[in-house]
Protein backbone atom coordinates (compact mmCIF):
# COMPACT_ATOMS: atom_id res chain seq x y z
CA UNK A 1 0.00 0.00 0.00
CA UNK A 2 2.82 1.88 0.31
CA UNK A 3 3.88 2.27 -3.06
CA UNK A 4 0.55 2.68 -4.49
CA UNK A 5 0.40 5.82 -2.43
CA UNK A 6 3.74 7.22 -3.27
CA UNK A 7 4.01 6.46 -6.91
CA UNK A 8 0.43 5.42 -8.35
CA UNK A 9 -2.31 7.10 -6.57
CA UNK A 10 -3.76 9.90 -8.25
CA UNK A 11 -1.62 9.34 -11.41
CA UNK A 12 -3.39 8.49 -14.90
CA UNK A 13 -3.00 4.75 -15.53
CA UNK A 14 -3.31 4.89 -19.20
CA UNK A 15 0.02 6.44 -18.69
CA UNK A 16 1.52 3.40 -16.29
CA UNK A 17 0.09 0.72 -18.89
CA UNK A 18 1.06 2.16 -21.95
CA UNK A 19 4.85 2.72 -20.88
CA UNK A 20 4.92 -1.14 -19.46
CA UNK A 21 3.20 -2.76 -22.35
CA UNK A 22 5.96 -1.10 -24.74
CA UNK A 23 8.48 -2.37 -22.29
CA UNK A 24 7.15 -5.79 -21.94
CA UNK A 25 6.67 -6.11 -25.35
CA UNK A 26 10.50 -4.78 -26.52
CA UNK A 27 12.48 -7.09 -23.64
CA UNK A 28 9.62 -10.34 -24.45
CA UNK A 29 11.20 -13.29 -22.46
CA UNK A 30 14.61 -11.88 -21.56
CA UNK A 31 12.63 -10.38 -18.36
CA UNK A 32 12.05 -13.77 -17.40
CA UNK A 33 14.25 -15.70 -14.90
CA UNK A 34 15.44 -18.78 -17.07
CA UNK A 35 14.82 -21.63 -14.86
CA UNK A 36 11.25 -20.52 -14.23
CA UNK A 37 10.46 -19.79 -17.89
CA UNK A 38 11.81 -23.45 -18.55
CA UNK A 39 9.46 -25.17 -16.30
CA UNK A 40 6.43 -23.11 -17.55
CA UNK A 41 7.14 -23.94 -21.14
CA UNK A 42 7.72 -27.12 -20.41
CA UNK A 43 4.24 -27.75 -18.27
CA UNK A 44 2.46 -25.99 -21.63
CA UNK A 45 4.30 -27.98 -24.26
CA UNK A 46 2.44 -31.02 -22.15
CA UNK A 47 -0.58 -29.28 -22.18
CA UNK A 48 -0.97 -28.56 -18.45
CA UNK A 49 -3.56 -25.67 -17.30
CA UNK A 50 -1.39 -22.71 -16.66
CA UNK A 51 -2.10 -19.94 -14.93
CA UNK A 52 -0.45 -16.46 -12.61
CA UNK A 53 -1.43 -15.92 -9.51
CA UNK A 54 0.22 -12.53 -8.40
CA UNK A 55 -0.05 -9.99 -6.09
CA UNK A 56 1.44 -7.62 -8.45
CA UNK A 57 -1.35 -5.16 -10.31
CA UNK A 58 -3.38 -6.31 -13.05
CA UNK A 59 -2.07 -3.41 -15.57
CA UNK A 60 1.12 -4.82 -15.11
CA UNK A 61 0.58 -8.72 -15.07
CA UNK A 62 -1.64 -8.73 -17.66
CA UNK A 63 1.23 -8.03 -20.62
CA UNK A 64 3.59 -10.50 -18.87
CA UNK A 65 0.78 -12.87 -18.96
CA UNK A 66 -0.34 -12.34 -22.35
CA UNK A 67 3.57 -13.22 -23.37
CA UNK A 68 3.66 -16.08 -21.17
CA UNK A 69 0.75 -17.63 -22.82
CA UNK A 70 -0.95 -18.60 -19.55
CA UNK A 71 -4.42 -20.23 -19.54
CA UNK A 72 -5.71 -17.46 -16.31
CA UNK A 73 -4.14 -14.69 -14.64
CA UNK A 74 -5.55 -13.51 -11.20
CA UNK A 75 -4.00 -10.49 -10.18
CA UNK A 76 -4.27 -7.37 -7.59
CA UNK A 77 -6.87 -4.83 -8.70
CA UNK A 78 -6.75 -1.04 -8.51
CA UNK A 79 -9.71 1.19 -8.74
CA UNK A 80 -10.17 4.12 -11.23
CA UNK A 81 -11.63 7.89 -10.89
CA UNK A 82 -13.68 9.39 -13.52
CA UNK A 83 -10.15 10.73 -15.68
CA UNK A 84 -8.76 7.37 -15.26
CA UNK A 85 -6.28 7.91 -12.19
CA UNK A 86 -5.55 5.50 -9.76
CA UNK A 87 -7.77 6.19 -6.45
CA UNK A 88 -7.29 3.02 -4.67
CA UNK A 89 -6.68 -0.52 -3.86
CA UNK A 90 -9.56 -2.55 -5.02
CA UNK A 91 -8.37 -6.29 -4.25
CA UNK A 92 -4.69 -7.43 -3.41
CA UNK A 93 -4.02 -11.15 -4.39
CA UNK A 94 -1.84 -12.70 -1.84
CA UNK A 95 -0.92 -16.32 0.02
CA UNK A 96 -4.52 -16.60 1.72
CA UNK A 97 -6.48 -15.65 -1.58
CA UNK A 98 -3.58 -17.53 -3.93
CA UNK A 99 -4.47 -20.44 -1.77
CA UNK A 100 -8.44 -20.01 -2.20
CA UNK A 101 -7.88 -19.51 -6.24
CA UNK A 102 -6.05 -22.59 -6.40
CA UNK A 103 -8.27 -24.56 -4.67
CA UNK A 104 -11.31 -23.34 -6.74
CA UNK A 105 -9.25 -24.17 -10.44
CA UNK A 106 -8.53 -27.47 -8.61
CA UNK A 107 -12.45 -28.38 -7.94
CA UNK A 108 -13.41 -26.65 -11.44
CA UNK A 109 -10.89 -28.76 -13.32
CA UNK A 110 -11.25 -31.66 -11.31
CA UNK A 111 -7.51 -31.93 -10.24
CA UNK A 112 -6.48 -33.23 -6.70
CA UNK A 113 -3.89 -31.39 -4.76
CA UNK A 114 -1.37 -33.78 -6.25
CA UNK A 115 -1.82 -32.29 -9.52
CA UNK A 116 -1.17 -28.37 -8.67
CA UNK A 117 2.46 -27.53 -9.21
CA UNK A 118 3.14 -23.99 -7.07
CA UNK A 119 5.82 -21.50 -7.75
CA UNK A 120 6.59 -18.66 -5.74
CA UNK A 121 9.27 -16.34 -4.43
CA UNK A 122 8.16 -15.09 -1.44
CA UNK A 123 7.30 -16.16 2.19
CA UNK A 124 4.49 -14.57 2.35
CA UNK A 125 2.95 -17.01 -0.30
CA UNK A 126 2.98 -20.39 2.40
CA UNK A 127 -0.66 -20.97 2.15
CA UNK A 128 -0.58 -21.46 -1.06
CA UNK A 129 2.50 -23.30 -2.15
CA UNK A 130 1.00 -25.85 1.03
CA UNK A 131 -1.56 -26.25 -0.89
CA UNK A 132 -0.60 -27.86 -4.02
CA UNK A 133 1.08 -31.03 -4.38
CA UNK A 134 4.13 -29.60 -5.56
CA UNK A 135 5.71 -26.59 -3.95
CA UNK A 136 8.70 -24.92 -6.03
CA UNK A 137 10.26 -21.50 -4.47
CA UNK A 138 11.88 -19.41 -7.49
CA UNK A 139 14.63 -17.55 -6.25
CA UNK A 140 13.16 -17.40 -3.33
CA UNK A 141 13.28 -14.59 -0.81
CA UNK A 142 15.90 -15.99 2.43
CA UNK A 143 12.75 -16.91 4.73
CA UNK A 144 10.72 -18.85 1.82
CA UNK A 145 14.34 -20.50 1.14
CA UNK A 146 15.17 -21.72 4.64
CA UNK A 147 11.43 -22.95 5.03
CA UNK A 148 11.92 -25.20 1.36
CA UNK A 149 14.80 -26.58 2.86
CA UNK A 150 13.07 -27.01 6.17
CA UNK A 151 10.10 -28.95 3.64
CA UNK A 152 12.22 -30.26 1.32
CA UNK A 153 10.52 -28.34 -1.44
CA UNK A 154 12.45 -27.71 -4.64
CA UNK A 155 14.10 -24.68 -4.88
CA UNK A 156 15.42 -22.92 -8.34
Amino acid sequence: TIAFEQFLHRRSSSLFTQYFDQFVSERGAKLFYLPAYTELKRAQHLGHYTAILTSAPSFLAAPIARILGVHALFASEYTLDEEGNFSKIGKIVEGTEKAKITEQIQQELSLGQESVSAYSDSFHDIDFLECSGQSIAVNPDKRLKNYSLKQKWKII
